[in-house]
């Protein structure tokens, strides 16, 4: 279908100004206009989006999306704490139905505030993936190992069959949903666990997802382990000899760093869930200037408490301003360019420019908190919220539009989540 979208201000996130009265044409899921809009393109359908910016549809760099089921529950515990004395006991009680509905209110979350792309580890991943390609999402998931002991030799895990069955799964389906490899954390498994699972990267040629460094108690307790801090174990081992994705780095000094910078690791940074957590602020400023790739991520919605981008963008634009105590020490360009890294997941995506995939969303600027419109990009960073979004096309499907779904039925998945969640916590 053609579309045509038109008097809009548009953000291409090339680098370059916004646009003023823009047009955006799209057509078979891709780009095929953006410029100054134009009377002489006809359309099927015809959109007047006065009023509104048109950007890139974001991605969410790290998330477990089955943990909508435990949002609010736990609260104000730390890391180590959450998961070991409540997180992992709900977690071990839960099923595929649990899984797949779990994935399904995320995915109306996401959407609704305007995400299109995640990036997912946790296990029964071919629900996620089911409840992602009936949802019209895009992302990368990935069976989190964890493997603490060696009892159990690695090669007989379930866990890592699991894995690689997601890998061939996705690798014969022609799906906007791609596998990944996961190990959990440095934390949860053992040395021979994290070498076997990197190795099992290499042959497959696949991504790498990892939490890296998220506490203090994780530095350290490396640190008195093996002389390293988590990065430079990892290094050590070689594991980043694949191209990884590394969550949170909220602990990394300048030797992390370099490394890091020429591994060519992208780091996820969660301001809201290390605030929440209580686990700390990243280095953010620091990663960017040495050129390290980096995209933000909510995390679970039961460290967050939300899967709301906008809030992501609006923490890392300024939290590290203030702690800093400089008020241009990330600007909103940066961050609201780190909220649309889908690029960074493989997708040819995250910006708005002739020939890129059509995943666009509309940003309603029509109420009190956005007006004046002085600056669009500030405007979006410092004031949007989630509910602003208008609409969201991804790869030029239209899977939302003024709080209509066109891809999912909001009354059955509360109704299915319901019931999950009685059964849980009976």
């Amino acid at each position: 279908m053609k579309r045509y979208l038109k008097h809009a201000t548009i953000l291409k996130m090339d680098g370059t100004e916004p646009i003023t009265d823009g047009g955006l044409c799209m057509e078979n899921g891709i780009i095929t206009y953006v410029g100054a809009h134009r009377e002489d393109i006809q359309a099927e359908e015809t959109i007047d989006m006065k009023g509104a910016i048109v950007m890139p549809a974001m991605a969410n760099g790290h998330t477990h999306l089955p943990m909508t089921l435990m949002r609010s529950y736990a609260d104000g515990h730390n890391l180590q704490d959450w998961l070991t004395n409540y997180i992992f006991p709900v977690e071990d009680r839960l099923t595929k139905e649990d899984i797949y509905w779990g994935s399904k209110l995320a995915m109306a979350e996401l959407v609704a505030g305007g995400t299109v792309f995640f990036n997912d580890m946790y296990w029964m991943m071919e629900e996620v993936m089911r409840a992602a390609e009936e949802s019209g999402l895009c992302g990368v998931v990935a069976r989190s190992v964890v493997h603490p002991s060696d009892k159990e030799p690695i090669e007989n895990s379930e866990r890592v069959a699991e894995a690689l069955r997601l890998l061939e799964i996705c690798g014969r389906k022609n799906s906007n949903v791609k596998a990944a490899l996961s190990v959990h954390a440095i934390y949860t498994n053992t040395e021979k666990a994290l070498c076997y699972m990197s190795d099992l990267a290499k042959e497959h040629g696949a991504l790498m997802h990892i939490h890296l460094s998220e506490t203090l108690t994780e530095n350290e307790d490396c640190l008195r382990q093996h002389g390293k801090t988590p990065t430079q174990y990892l290094d050590s081992l070689g594991f980043f000899q694949n191209p990884t994705i590394a969550a949170h780095g909220v602990f990394l000094n300048e030797e992390d760093l370099e490394i890091l910078k020429k591994r060519g690791v992208v780091i996820v940074h969660n301001p809201d869930s290390n605030l929440k957590l209580g686990s700390g602020i990243a280095p953010l400023a620091q990663m960017l200037e040495k050129g390290i790739p980096v995209m933000l991520g909510t995390d679970g919605a039961s460290s967050n408490n939300n899967l709301n981008m906008f809030e992501e963008m609006h923490l890392a634009a300024v939290v590290h301003n203030g702690a800093a105590q400089d008020p241009i020490r990330i600007g909103a360009y940066d961050a609201l360019k780190m909220a649309c890294r889908s690029d960074l997941l493989g997708f040819d995506s995250g910006q708005l420019l002739q020939g890129k995939r059509a995943d666009i969303i509309a940003v309603d600027t029509s109420r009190p908190h956005f007006q004046p419109m002085l600056n669009p990009v500030s405007n979006l960073v410092y004031s949007a919220q989630g509910g602003d979004v208008q609409y969201v096309f991804s790869g030029g499907e239209l899977l939302y539009r003024k709080g209509e779904f066109f891809k999912v039925d909001l009354e059955e998945i509360y109704y299915h989540v319901n019931n999950c969640v009685k059964r849980l916590y009976q």
